[in-house]
């Protein structure tokens, strides 16, 4: 083993190489910066900031330091963003925050997410919106929309479709019953772990908690485990901060690997999800839709009459007026058995030929006909 002094020397040659990167790169970034103000761009674009965290973990050959290299670019994004600030003060950060929301949102936004510090929610909020808002959060989806209604927060950020389980179907009934409109979207990837005390074994544990979600994007490797009683929760960081607050071996989380540094709980199994490519959508809402010429997605909620044909001529009008409808889903109505409400996704915003006149067409055809919002799809 070599002596501290040997490790020192190593540290010190590679600072000053990081130094030398860190040097070249916020150079860049005012090039960039300057280059966005002058053309008329979004400055600081959350969404680009994601994009480069997912670059840089695949670039890891050792997995476990994806904690420290995510909290390392995250301080470099903050300091790229207080450097625009201070070379260039007009590149103000009350400007857009991410190319999919208008100027009228900035960073003093206050914002609100269902779960616990670690959450997946909070990942997709801060992917969205970056860092530097005021955020909140509540213990249940309905805490957030009535967060939003008593004017608490301006904008929740709540999940509606999980790529291996399908719709968050609460979300899709909580969105009619408080008519909030969608004004924007943000898909992050999601790995399932399972989580315990350190020291933890597996044929010690007993109960497992996590959302139903996460229990279910789990299915496979929790069958190997039956004896296992399963526990859905309100969330899954929620479930891994219950695991660390109780102290019981014989309790486990399924969760992110963020809420395990978050609780101090051990990773037991690493990604466990069925799909490896298991990804989450999630819907921002706000309390009224934003007017933005860059919106290229419409959503929309239909009650139909009960008679036959209803939803094929519903369907067939969108397709005569040249609409792209890219999602279809029902849910039932509550209290009419067997009669059911859509949900609908198109391309286009207002400006899109037949779109004004096919909403009409839509309301007057349909028993009721809702906006859900008007808003830029996620880039593939």
């Amino acid at each position: 083993m070599q002596d501290l002094s040997t490790y020192r020397d190593k540290i010190d040659v590679i600072d000053e190489q990081l130094v030398r990167l860190l040097e070249e790169r916020m150079g860049i970034v005012l090039d960039v910066a300057a280059f966005k103000k002058a053309n008329h761009m979004a400055i600081l674009q959350a969404g680009r900031e994601e994009a480069v965290l997912q670059k840089v973990r695949s670039l890891l050959k050792n997995t476990d330091f994806e904690l420290e290299v995510d909290a390392l670019f995250r301080a470099v994004f903050k300091a790229s963003r207080e450097l625009q600030e201070r070379k260039i003060p007009s590149a103000s950060l009350s400007e857009e925050t991410d190319a999919s929301l208008p100027s009228s949102v900035s960073e003093t936004a206050r914002l609100g997410f269902q779960g616990v510090a670690g959450s997946f929610s909070e990942e997709a909020l801060i992917a969205f919106f970056g860092e530097s808002n005021q955020c909140s959060n509540y213990p249940n989806f309905e805490d957030v929309f009535l967060a939003l209604e008593k004017g608490e927060i301006d904008y929740g950020v709540l999940p509606i479709e999980n790529s291996s389980t399908g719709s968050v179907n609460e979300v899709y009934d909580l969105l009619l019953k408080y008519g909030f409109a969608i004004v924007g979207e943000q898909s992050i990837k999601i790995e399932q772990h399972l989580m315990g005390l350190p020291g933890t074994r597996l044929d010690e544990i007993k109960e497992v908690y996590s959302h139903s979600q996460g229990l279910v994007q789990s299915s496979e490797f929790l069958k190997k485990h039956s004896d296992w009683h399963q526990i859905p929760y309100f969330n899954t960081a929620v479930s891994a901060k219950l695991v660390k607050d109780t102290g019981d071996v014989s309790k486990a989380a399924i969760a992110s690997r963020q809420a395990a540094a978050i609780y101090g709980l051990e990773i037991l199994s690493p990604s466990i999800n069925n799909q490896k490519d298991n990804n989450t959508l999630f819907i921002i809402i706000g309390q009224k839709p934003i007017d933005t010429h860059i919106a290229n997605k419409v959503s929309v909620a239909f009650w139909l009459k009960n008679q036959p044909g209803s939803l094929a001529a519903m369907l067939n009008l969108f397709a005569e007026n040249g609409l792209n409808m890219t999602k279809i889903e029902s849910r039932p109505i509550k209290y009419r058995p067997w009669e059911y409400v859509f949900y609908a996704d198109f391309d286009g915003n207002l400006e899109t030929a037949n779109m004004e006149k096919t909403l009409q067409q839509a309301e007057e055809a349909a028993e009721k006909f809702r906006l859900l919002g008007i808003y830029k799809r996620l880039e593939q």
